[in-house]
């Protein structure tokens, strides 16, 4: 346990850092072993290690700080353990709230915006969805501890005593650090640690039971909950989603939550002939009626109603060419080798990120621009002249694949992370194989999946696509023991 610390982390009040305790690893590692049992034993978390350094940093405005908290890094080794004991018992339980997606294994940003981009798609093909993102306030600092206690013993949690789990919440305290100088310890009556390991996971489990107060399609991802409804009429939807936006503002005041009406959004997704008459959508709370958007920003991925994903290409073009050019300033300064680590490292990545649910619904002019974009950036890394012809050659030279290529390559990842794991729930159950669904053989043999019938295109996305890509496959590449080996199969064929 003491190996895996990083030594990047900062150090609390008892100025102890990481570096320390992993070089004396075999003289203390018995004694912190010691601390850690007692606690479990007596049901007590250790006072000194409640404390809590508060360092807050100016963000774009100059009046708006945001607080970061610093532990020490012996109380993160005892909560690592606690923590481990937990999400296995609620993971083992199957507790946790499918469509809950951070904060846990296998989970990522990138499934939980395939997933609801596809759960959008589906909706779609033929209906109107309204997408209502919520805007809690404070939400991990405004945590009750007693509902929280009586929520974990109602998810019968024994694998860790909730007299413990009590002692770790309660009689904490928190200083301020400015210039050196420290402000007065001030109590923290409610809310989970920040910066804690074991804090977001009991957030997680705060708010579980949120799925029980309505009846709509609920997303999480920690504390921005999104509610979806779908209906071929909208006055329907509007008036479904001002009542659960209704019961799910109830709940939260009962829960001791807190919603920023001014920050919370509404969408209406739609075919674009449907979107060009009904541009918005009516969603009332208390008699305020909630702003609409044509797109919204969601973990970084920008959102249109028609998921055409031109917004947020044209966001990516921009980062991508802002920074291809500010490389090629440097291209005199960097050989070969450095100029394509960076560019794999700092604009690559602008191409691949959340790709999987925006990419697909791009026009053949957009993905020849984010191609054009990435031969420039291509030009640069290779010292060739602006006008030079980019073939395959070029590609092979640098290990790299077209925008097109690399698109189809991570579809087939997430196939193949879905089939054979690791994956989140609701994306395996999205590729049925064809053998659990009948008897008859299929041409393409083993692990072949079912595909979704549509109506229209429009309800196409990218686990459609994926899919009808993974059936086309070899089955010696679908057979594959790794993930790694997969990808580089694919990019050879």
């Amino acid at each position: 346990m003491l190996a895996e610390l990083k030594c990047s982390k900062a150090t609390g009040l008892d100025s102890v850092p990481a570096r320390f305790l992993i070089d004396s690893a075999e003289q203390i590692g018995p004694r912190i072993t010691h601390i850690v049992n007692l606690s479990l034993e007596q049901g007590t978390f250790p006072k000194d290690m409640k404390q809590a350094k508060v360092i807050p940093l100016c963000k774009s405005d100059p009046g708006n700080y945001r607080p970061v908290s610093i532990l020490c890094v012996t109380s993160k080794i005892l909560e690592r353990i606690v923590h481990e004991e937990m999400y296995e018992y609620v993971n083992k339980q199957g507790l946790m709230y499918d469509f809950q997606s951070d904060f846990r294994k296998t989970y990522f940003t990138n499934s939980c915006l395939l997933y609801l981009n596809n759960f959008i798609r589906k909706e779609i093909d033929g209906n109107l969805c309204g997408m209502v993102l919520l805007d809690l306030q404070k939400a991990f600092d405004t945590v009750n501890h007693c509902l929280l206690i009586s929520k974990l013993e109602a998810l019968g949690l024994s694998s860790i005593p909730l007299g413990w789990v009590k002692s770790y919440l309660s009689g904490r305290e928190q200083v301020v650090a400015v210039n050196g100088s420290l402000s007065q310890a001030k109590p923290m009556s409610c809310g989970v640690p920040q910066g804690s390991v074991l804090g977001p996971l009991l957030f997680l489990l705060y708010t579980n039971d949120m799925k029980d107060a309505c009846s709509c399609r609920l997303f999480l991802y920690a504390d921005d909950p999104k509610l979806l409804v779908s209906h071929k009429s909208k006055t329907m939807l509007e008036s479904i989603h001002s009542t659960e936006l209704t019961i799910i503002s109830k709940w939260l005041g009962d829960n001791k939550l807190s919603l920023h009406l001014e920050k919370t959004e509404a969408i209406i997704f739609g075919s674009r002939p449907k979107l060009c008459s009904l541009s918005e959508i009516r969603v009332e709370l208390g008699g305020e009626v909630l702003t609409t958007k044509t797109s919204v920003n969601y973990l970084g991925c920008i959102l249109d109603g028609s998921l055409g994903g031109v917004s947020i290409a044209n966001k990516v073009l921009g980062m991508v060419n802002a920074r291809t050019k500010f490389l090629a300033r440097k291209s005199k300064l960097l050989d070969k080798d450095s100029m394509k680590v960076l560019a794999t490292a700092l604009i690559q990545c602008h191409f691949d990120y959340a790709s999987t649910s925006w990419f697909g619904g791009l026009s053949k002019c957009m993905k020849g621009k984010l191609q054009i974009a990435q031969n420039k950036l291509i030009r640069v890394v290779l010292k060739v002249s602006p006008r030079a012809h980019i073939g395959r050659s070029c590609f092979q030279e640098l290990n790299w694949l077209s925008v097109e290529a690399r698109m189809s390559q991570i579809r087939l990842g997430l196939v193949y992370r879905s089939i054979h794991g690791p994956a989140p729930r609701y994306l395996s159950d999205y590729f049925p194989r064809v053998r659990d669904a009948h008897n008859r053989s299929t041409r393409s043999g083993f692990a072949d999946v079912c595909l979704y019938r549509f109506r229209s295109n429009a309800g196409k996305g990218t686990l459609y696509t994926g899919a009808s890509e993974w059936n086309e496959l070899p089955l010696p590449i679908k057979t594959t023991p790794s993930l790694g080996s997969f990808k580089n199969k694919v990019k050879i064929c």
